[in-house]
């Protein structure tokens, strides 16, 4: 009988421990979700044979590759302006300081570039929505409905990076703007 208590309790115990540790580790990865805006996770989805919800869909998931692409190349090119930086002013390059510059530039450009390409295709994708909704054949609806909340789920991940794109570029361009 005391065995089966001691067990009752050790048990009991166990579960309070793990189920706290649990909730307690849940609400830090929740604080740290809160710092970035979220972005959805998205794939491709496959052709469904309608040319023109293809085509959306092909140019939304395209606009989001190449922000996540100039995501990744703004993570080099701030590695980049740190190591010059720290090269003292008078050993820098001027070459290579106008060189960073101008890529910078470029960057911006193509940047700004993105921002106006995912506003066009979010200002189409209601339209593209209601096209989905009355394709024929009929069985092709669900699939294409899909492929276009996809495509939507693209595009505003595209234009949280592409946001967030330019906001890096501009605080780039003033760091580099001391050297």
């Amino acid at each position: 009988m005391k065995i089966t208590r001691m067990f009752r309790f050790s048990t009991m115990l166990f579960l309070a421990i793990v189920l706290t540790s649990t909730n307690v580790f849940s609400q830090e990865e929740e604080k740290k979700d809160t710092k970035k805006e979220s972005i959805e996770a998205v794939t491709r989805p496959a052709d469904i044979g309608d040319a023109s919800l293809d085509g959306f869909k092909n140019s939304s998931f395209d606009n989001y590759g190449a922000s996540a692409r100039m995501s990744n190349d703004l993570d080099a090119a701030t590695v980049e302006l740190s190591r010059l930086e720290k090269i003292d002013p008078k050993d820098r390059k001027k070459e290579e300081v106008d060189a960073f510059k101008t890529r910078l530039k470029m960057a911006g450009n193509e940047a700004l570039k993105q921002q106006k390409e995912t506003t066009e295709l979010l200002a189409s994708s209601k339209g593209m929505t209601e096209s989905a909704k009355n394709l024929s054949p009929k069985t092709k609806i669900i699939k294409a409905t899909k492929n276009t909340n996809e495509s939507v789920k693209a595009l505003n991940n595209a234009k949280v990076n592409t946001e967030n794109n330019l906001q890096r570029i501009e605080e780039m361009n003033k760091r580099a703007a001391a050297l």
